[in-house]
């Protein structure tokens, strides 16, 4: 004969008028209630994007320093000073996505800045013209936003 077990089979939770059932506890995903992390920890598990960003300005840094302008202005592709550009470039991404915590907003952040820097160094557009140039990256990153919402 099989033993009855004495444990109750379904488990309910009332929080106010918050009601959870034992499947939303167990399935996070969705969940109704949802355990809030504080901003210290959340930044702290994105601590390593920072500390590769620091690496990455290091070698901006060290490429403005000690790499002569000519030696660089056309590597692979002319005039493009491409080692700078992608250092700029992962440095900026990793810099931004520790501090909004998104990627996709660490992405846009890096690609307007380095256009920015493309352009100014093969003096393309004047700096006034560079505020002409975020309204699209910021069109773009709102109707992210609202798709990402609904």
């Amino acid at each position: 004969m099989k033993a009855k077990s004495r444990l109750k089979k379904s488990l309910k939770l009332e929080v106010g008028s918050l009601k959870l059932d034992k499947a939303d506890l167990l399935n996070n995903r969705n969940s109704k209630f949802k355990p809030q992390t504080s901003w210290f920890i959340k930044y702290f598990r994105h601590l390593p994007t920072l500390l590769l960003s620091l690496q990455f300005y290091y070698l901006v840094y060290f490429i403005f320093i000690k790499v002569e302008p000519s030696q660089i202005r056309d590597y692979l592709l002319p005039h493009s000073y491409l080692p700078l550009q992608v250092a700029f470039f992962l440095s900026n991404f990793f810099l931004f996505t520790f501090v909004f915590l998104k990627t996709r907003r660490g992405l846009t952040t890096a690609f307007y800045l380095s256009l920015v820097l493309h352009l100014r160094l093969n003096f393309v557009v004047e700096p006034i013209w560079l505020l002409v140039l975020a309204i699209p990256f910021l069109i773009v990153e709102l109707l992210a936003t609202i798709i990402v919402r609904e």
